[in-house]
């Protein structure tokens, strides 16, 4: 996951390129439906009430499904992830 698609497309390209260095089998990476967040913010809450900023936050998401005998977890390990790249393993 990330706030940022360019970023979330490059490290979903490392993370792929380095698990297939290892001969594992993998689908992806599938573009999930993103999450947005809107809110709006008042300028002047006394006197100018219609005077407001709305803001957005959209978080991206991507799959990657990898199927192999052995256990992954020690190859994700010296992997470096830009920041705001948020990476779970299940």
């Amino acid at each position: 996951r990330a706030y940022d698609n360019k970023i979330l497309d490059a490290s979903t390209e490392e993370i792929v390129n380095t698990v297939k260095r290892t001969g594992a089998n993998i689908k992806g990476p599938i573009p999930l439906p993103r999450n947005a967040r809107y809110w709006c913010l008042l300028k002047s809450p006394h006197v100018n009430k219609k005077a407001r900023e709305h803001m957005t936050a959209i978080r991206y998401k991507r799959l990657i499904k990898i199927q192999t005998n052995f256990n992954l977890d020690f190859i994700f390990v010296p992997l470096s992830l830009p920041a705001g790249v948020d990476m779970k393993i299940t």
